[in-house]
C-alpha cells in the first residue's frame, strides 16, 4: 500500500487505501478523501482446507478471529 499511497501523493492518480492507514496523510491535507456515491457491497469469506488433513493449531486460531 505504500507505493500506492506515493503514487498518489505524488499526483500519479487515485489510490483505493482504507482511511485509517492514511489519517496522517488526510490530516496534513497531503492527501484528500473523495466520498463514494455508493457503499462497497458486503464482502463475504470462504475457507477451503483439505480433507482428511489436521489444521495447525495457527490455523485454528486464524479462523477462530473471523466472524
Amino acid at each position: 500500500m505504500d507505493l500506492l499511497v506515493q503514487f498518489a501523493k505524488s499526483g500519479f492518480g487515485l489510490a483505493f487505501v482504507i482511511r485509517n492507514y492514511v489519517m496522517e496523510e488526510l490530516q496534513r491535507g497531503e492527501l484528500f478523501e473523495i466520498p463514494l456515491a455508493e457503499p462497497l457491497p458486503v464482502r463475504r469469506i470462504g475457507i477451503a482446507t483439505p480433507r482428511g488433513i489436521p489444521m495447525s493449531s495457527a490455523t485454528k486460531s486464524f479462523l477462530a478471529l473471523l466472524p
